[in-house]
């Protein structure tokens, strides 16, 4: 007996030991957040003072050393978020991860992410490099200081970081603007349809824009022989859908009860675990600011200072141009330009891969930019004459500066001094909302947009002709701005930003207007003050719905289950909340529509084209009905037909997936809101600990935004995207602003402040935008 005891009892041992083992890493590896630490670095001692979330207040004596501290708690709280981040945009993800990662790794090497983010340094004034210095100093201070273990992610990995750069936080400011500006995926999926389709029905699937001449379009599908747009669109992934925008809004003191103005803003990113914001304040002699803050970004990116407050949406400008190259000569070859040749650079470099081969990989640049088309084709097809597609984009610029704004914001004193803090801010380009304590309120739209000699950014152009160069970039004092309007408000909600009237083209694309005005009615309803503000980024009555279902409910008469729903639907309030079926049925009516009313016209081209298409559905329906002819059949079908044909395939779908009509038809059933963590989530039984999901309402064009992808399996309108961060700003009292983040200022799982952010945020009702009255963890840093 004796040795099975023995078998047994080290049997039991090694799990017991196990759980030992990962309990001492887990709460060996938890954030300190109160005592005394000596630091290397420091030229005076910092407070560090936290509320009941850990939201960290800084009190520094000078600016160095306040964005010391901040890059100390940045590394304290989020290192892992930090890390992976800048794995990403150095390509070198591969290297913790494996082969997973090798697609996203070529393409920052093809796009240079990190040396343009070294470039960018050397443009930067001799004060603001230093401040990226001291916060660099600070995260490195954090990595050499640590007693304790490293956050589990790198134990997981057996990975331990190396010193942060100054570049790394420049880096990551390109990745924001490379997310933002998806303008060279809506121009690559133009193309794709360019070549598949005849003139006249592409110029229909873009009923807003100029339409190009028959002319342009045979130039283009001619200068795109023999690249592989279908692969390249593969790996780059589609545009974004609707909804991937931003709210914010401004109103006068005459607006407001209190006789100030009201700024409220929230940025629409993607829902992730940690979350993609950190909350933080910071006290100098020169600056007071509350905000929020990106982790590995030495700036404040929104918030308030002790006279003004400032939010961002993104403009969506037109930024990009896909330029078709013709490649002459052998080796790195050259291209041809409109004055003869230039020379193609090649950047070589190895791609290191964990529990993979290594892989050579050369990034080719023309004088347009990077050669996006070797993805696919890769130096192979690269040695000789050819085509070639290539990225002009205003972020590769030499004199690319984005962080120079977020230094210099803080000092601002008025609406002018603020104006000329963002005269150096590049990408991404933004729509900056203002309000200070005199009562003035304004809007500048920050940022660089090409003026492109010829054409409207819509299509490729070709490299070889003149035509298709930019000619410089609109002058800072001409981007469109408005101060004090006599309306006494200013809204955006990624509607237009300038009318006809403007005499710069910033972009041919905007998103539908249905949130904008659902902003403005609110605006105009009441007097408001901060509590109305939280309330209306709550509101999650469908624009899509309210705008679409007049016309889907001209449907033929149906009967049965489907003709009862047309009765809900017509009583329907249009709000989609956690308990609205009504919109349930309505989202997989939206969704099964496309498929009756154009895929048949598209053909092979309706994947590429895809279903969240409102503006032009709208268009169908209301201005275009032969759209609703469906040119595989004899018959002459009409939009109502269609429609009730598209409601049926709607509930066809639900009731396969959901069974009869019942509690999983609720919205917030079919529409949770899921943040991933993106290591965790993919660990098996890790992904509880880490991911979470929640019963969401709204969809993309509610103002509490949340949009949706299809899923062929409950649930299936899964949202995975939508307001990543609320503040009302309240100018009367600044003590009474609110903002909020989802998920929690800690990215450890096992922290108590992991997620504790959550309900806050869900609930649509901020923490306090100020200082703690009594701390709950208080952190001295000293010199060492």
């Amino acid at each position: 007996m004796r040795p099975i005891t023995r078998a047994l009892l080290v049997v039991l041992a090694v799990p017991a030991v196990m759980v030992l083992v990962a309990g001492a890493i887990t709460l060996g590896s938890l954030p300190k957040h109160d005592g005394t630490i000596r630091l290397a670095g420091l030229e005076a001692p910092v407070t560090i003072r936290r509320d009941e979330h850990a939201v960290p207040y800084i009190e520094a004596r000078s600016e160095a050393d306040g964005y010391f501290a901040l890059g100390f708690v940045h590394a304290q709280d989020r290192l892992w978020q930090m890390e992976q981040r800048r794995r990403i945009a150095q390509g070198r993800l591969a290297e913790l991860v494996g082969a997973p990662a090798l697609e996203i790794d070529r393409l920052m090497r093809l796009l240079r992410v990190h040396a343009l983010a070294e470039r960018s340094l050397d443009a930067l004034k001799p004060d603001h490099r230093a401040l990226v210095a001291a916060y660099t100093a600070g995260v490195n201070a954090y990595l050499g200081s640590n007693g304790r273990l490293l956050p589990p992610e790198f134990w997981l990995l057996w990975h331990r970081p190396e010193p942060w750069t100054d570049a790394d936080s420049v880096a990551w400011v390109k990745l924001m603007a490379l997310d933002l500006a998806g303008n060279w995926r809506r121009e690559l999926l133009r193309a794709r349809l360019v070549r598949a389709l005849p003139p006249e029905l592409y110029a229909d699937l873009f009923p807003f824009e100029v339409a190009p001449s028959d002319v342009t379009l045979s130039r283009a599908r001619e200068a795109l022989l023999g690249i592989d747009l279908e692969a390249l669109a593969q790996l780059l992934g589609p545009p974004a859908p609707t909804g991937h925008g931003s709210n914010a809004w401004v109103v006068a003191g005459e607006r407001s009860t209190t006789g100030a103005p009201l700024l409220a803003n929230d940025p629409h990113l993607s829902f992730i675990a940690p979350g993609t914001w950190y909350l933080a304040g910071l006290r100098t002699p020169e600056i007071e600011v509350v905000g929020a803050t990106l982790p590995g970004m030495p700036v404040f990116v929104l918030g308030r200072t002790d006279r003004f407050a400032w939010g961002m949406t993104n403009t969506g400008s037109d930024v990009q141009d896909l330029v078709v190259e013709e490649l002459v000569g052998t080796g790195p070859a050259a291209t041809r330009t409109p004055d003869g040749t230039a020379p193609v650079v090649a950047h070589e470099s190895v791609i290191r891969c964990r529990f993979c081969d290594d892989e050579p990989f050369v990034a080719r640049w023309s004088i347009n930019g990077p050669l996006l088309s070797d993805l696919v084709g890769a130096a192979a097809a690269a040695a000789g004459p050819g085509r070639a597609l290539a990225l002009r984009w205003s972020a590769l610029e030499p004199e690319d500066t984005p962080l120079a704004a977020g230094f210099d914001v803080p000092h601002a004193t008025s609406w002018e001094t603020f104006d000329e803090a963002f005269r150096r801010f590049t990408n991404p380009q933004q729509n900056v909302f203002y309000a200070d304590t005199d009562g003035r309120i304004g809007l500048v739209v920050a940022g660089k947009v090409p003026i492109r000699r010829s054409g409207d950014g819509t299509l490729p152009v070709m490299g070889w002709e003149r035509d298709g160069a930019w000619s410089g970039f609109v002058p800072y004092e001409d981007l469109p701005r408005r101060v004090d309007p006599p309306a006494g408000f200013l809204a955006n909600a990624n509607n237009a930003v300038a009318d006809a009237s403007y005499p710069h083209l910033l972009s041919r694309r905007w998103d539908a207007p249905w949130r904008y005005r659902r902003i403005v009615d609110r605006l105009d309803a009441q007097p408001h003050d901060v509590a109305s503000f939280e309330a209306m980024q709550r509101d999650v009555r469908s624009g899509a719905a309210a705008a679409l279902l007049p016309s889907f409910l001209q449907a033929a008469p149906v009967a049965g289950e489907a003709a009862a729903w047309l009765h809900r639907l017509r009583d329907w309030d249009r709000e989609a909340s956690t308990s609205a079926r009504e919109q349930t049925v309505f989202a997989a009516w939206y969704a099964a529509l496309p498929e009756h009313l154009y895929a048949d016209e598209l053909g092979a081209a309706f994947a590429a084209y895809g279903r969240d298409r409102p503006l032009f559905i709208e268009h169908a329906l209301n201005r275009a009905p032969a759209w609703c002819d469906d040119v595989t059949t004899v018959d002459m079908e009409d939009c109502p037909l269609i429609l009730a044909r598209a409601l049926a395939t709607g509930l066809d779908r639900l009731e396969a997936a959901l069974g009869p009509e019942g509690p999983d038809w609720a919205w917030g059933r079919q529409h949770p809101l899921i943040f991933e963590h993106g290591l965790l989530s993919r660990l098996g039984p890790l992904r509880r600990l880490a991911e979470i999901r929640l019963a969401g309402g709204g969809d993309e064009t509610t103002l509490n935004a949340a949009s949706y992808a299809l899923s062929a399996e409950p649930p299936l309108f899964p949202s995975y995207h939508g307001a990543s961060y609320r503040q009302v700003v309240d100018l009367a009292d600044m003590r009474r602003s609110r903002f909020a983040a989802p998920m929690g200022q800690v990215g450890h799982p096992a922290s108590r402040h992991y997620r504790d952010l959550q309900e806050p945020w869900a609930e649509g009702s901020g923490l306090l935008m100020a200082p703690p009255q009594k701390a709950s963890a208080i952190l001295d840093l000293a010199p060492r």
